[in-house]
């Protein structure tokens, strides 16, 4: 007796929890409530060699990719098409060198990208460009190539945050890569 009982509102439970899912597809809700495009601002940490000569920087960066944006964004599509252009700034460090002080200059960048946006869950966006970079370093400038990893996870309906990785070569230098941390907000 006690078994049937526990079968049956054991049941009752699963039944009630399954025929209580949607069961349409992912463009039922309008996805014209997703905002199409975000800026960010953030800290830029440089690694390897890069954290050896520069220090902790500054980025902002625009990102567009239509209605993908939003922590309530339903999307018909998990990838889209998309854009990322940016800046970010690096103060030198200071070293001693054969008993003098040398400080390496502020390296600036300035890039512009394209590239994918995979929407994976709701609140959860992650964006792969690549494109070429402008960098600026004690006066020289030189174009290279660059690639962004950047993940964001809305918190709210505009308000995103999130890791990402930047990667930039010129051909005179070594590879740069740096991690980001960004606080991102979707119009």
């Amino acid at each position: 007796m006690k078994k049937t009982i526990f079968l049956v509102l054991a049941g009752a439970i699963l039944t009630t929890g399954v025929l209580a899912q949607k069961t349409g597809s992912r463009t039922d809700k309008k996805s014209s409530k997703a905002m199409s495009n975000t800026v960010a601002l953030g800290f830029s940490f440089p690694m390897g060699t890069f954290n050896r000569t520069h220090t902790a920087g500054i980025t902002a960066d625009y990102s567009r990719s239509t209605h993908r944006y939003g922590n309530d964004a339903i999307t018909a599509k998990l990838i889209n098409f998309a854009i990322n252009a940016g800046v970010s700034y690096h103060a030198g460090k200071s070293t001693s060198i054969s008993g003098y002080e040398f400080r390496y200059g502020g390296y600036f960048t300035l890039y512009a990208a394209a590239g994918i946006d995979y929407k994976p869950a709701m609140p959860v966006n992650i964006v792969l460009t690549a494109g070429p970079v402008m960098s600026i370093y004690e006066g020289n400038t030189e174009i290279g190539a660059g690639v962004n990893l950047f993940w964001s996870y809305f918190l709210s309906k505009n308000i995103a945050v999130g890791p990402g990785i930047s990667f930039k070569k010129q051909s005179k230098t070594d590879a740069l890569w740096s991690g980001t941390i960004r606080a991102s907000y979707a119009f």
